[in-house]
C-alpha cells in the first residue's frame, strides 16, 4: 500500500478521497500483474472469489458517479479527481518519486 496526497494505492485498486468523507475506487492500471478486469473475465473461480470485494468497490463507485446523487458538476469534479489519481499512480510503479 502506498499513500500519496489524497490517494491510497493498493495492488489492485486506487482509493481516492473525494472530500466530505466520500471515497471512490478505480482499477490500478499501473500494476500490470494484477489487471482486475482481465482476472474477472478469464481467471478461475478462486480468483473471482478473491477479487469479490474489490469488484464491488469499483461497481459502487461507478454507480454513484452515474447516479442522481451528484449533479453534473460534482460528477465531473469527481471524474477529474479519479483521472488525476490514475495518472499520479504510475510513477510509483515506475520507480519514480516525482510528478509533472
Amino acid at each position: 500500500m502506498i499513500k500519496h496526497e489524497n490517494i491510497i494505492i493498493h495492488e489492485k485498486l486506487i482509493y481516492v478521497d473525494c472530500g466530505g468523507g466520500a471515497q471512490m475506487s478505480i482499477p490500478n492500471a499501473a500494476n500490470d500483474n494484477t489487471n482486475i478486469e482481465w482476472q474477472q473475465r478469464y481467471a478461475g473461480a478462486e480468483c473471482l472469489e478473491a477479487n469479490r470485494m474489490q469488484v464491488a468497490s469499483l461497481l459502487s463507485s461507478y454507480d454513484y458517479l452515474l447516479s442522481g446523487n451528484l449533479n453534473q458538476r460534482e460528477a465531473f469534479e469527481r471524474l477529474k479527481q479519479l483521472r488525476k489519481a490514475r495518472k499520479e499512480s504510475f510513477p510509483f510503479y515506475n520507480g519514480e518519486d516525482n510528478h509533472e
